[in-house]
């Protein structure tokens, strides 16, 4: 094992709480007027923020998630 600095080592970081994975075809768990607010908030991010942050907010199910 390598030096380690008066004492403070510390183990890496770990996530907390559940990992929630998003699939594809969740969409059939959503009302049509969730669907439509997720779209409406996907247009929105995608005026001022990067595709790919986009996407990534996409995978993990913010756009159903954010009010």
């Amino acid at each position: 094992m390598g030096q380690r600095d008066m004492g403070t080592y510390a183990p890496p970081r770990q996530p907390i709480g559940p990992s929630v994975p998003v699939t594809e075809g969740s969409d059939a768990l959503h009302s049509t007027e969730e669907i439509a607010r997720a779209e409406e908030k996907i247009a929105e991010w995608r005026e001022y923020l990067p595709e790919d942050c986009v996407k990534a907010m996409i995978q993990r199910g913010w756009h159903f998630s954010v009010q």
